[in-house]
């Protein structure tokens, strides 16, 4: 009997449900112009988000290899002695190269997909064109150090003013010759 009741009343409800009145809207879409196909340029969009993610990782990972290693070098170059400072630099340029080794041979040695492969091929080009650059740079610098402390020699090494003043001269024009 109560289970009677009950299929009754689901009944009543479901009749009532269906009678109530229903508002549906029906909207038609218009088709407009095709868009063109742009899935190279989204594949190259999320290539170069790759790399990027890539480059910024290995460049944090290198920034605070560097930074320790320079710390360190630092700390033993404030403890040399004036005698010890070259082979101090040459270790410490040493120690460099072989930093920027590794680091290429382990971009050079990657595993993954082609994109990621790709994208640690060009941070290699990219990471040895900037080292190459900075020590060319570093050389230039150092020449020009090297050569003004010559002239500042042989400039002390004159007996007279009139001397020194002509050889400033010529000093300065031969830095201006080599700027240019």
């Amino acid at each position: 009997m109560a289970q009677l009741e009950n299929e009754l009343e689901d009944n009543k409800f479901f009749e009532s449900i269906l009678n109530q009145p229903t508002n549906v809207k029906h909207i038609t879409i218009e088709k407009g112009a095709k868009r063109p196909n742009n899935r190279k340029s989204k594949v190259n969009e999320k290539a170069n988000a790759l790399m990027q993610q890539i480059t910024n990782k290995y460049n944090d990972k290198d920034n605070e290899k560097q930074k320790e290693k320079n710390n360190e070098i630092i700390t033993e170059v404030i403890d040399a002695t004036p005698q010890n400072e070259t082979n101090i630099e040459l270790i410490i340029e040493q120690t460099i190269k072989d930093e920027h080794q590794k680091i290429l041979s382990d971009l050079r040695n990657a595993e993954g997909d082609q994109e990621t492969r790709l994208a640690k091929q060009q941070e290699t080009y990219r990471l040895e064109k900037q080292w190459i650059e900075e020590d060319e740079y570093e050389s230039k610098q150092k020449k020009k150090e090297d050569f003004d402390e010559k002239v500042n020699k042989v400039i002390n090494e004159e007996a007279t003013e009139d001397d020194k003043k002509k050889i400033a001269a010529k000093i300065a024009y031969l830095k201006f010759l080599q700027e240019e």
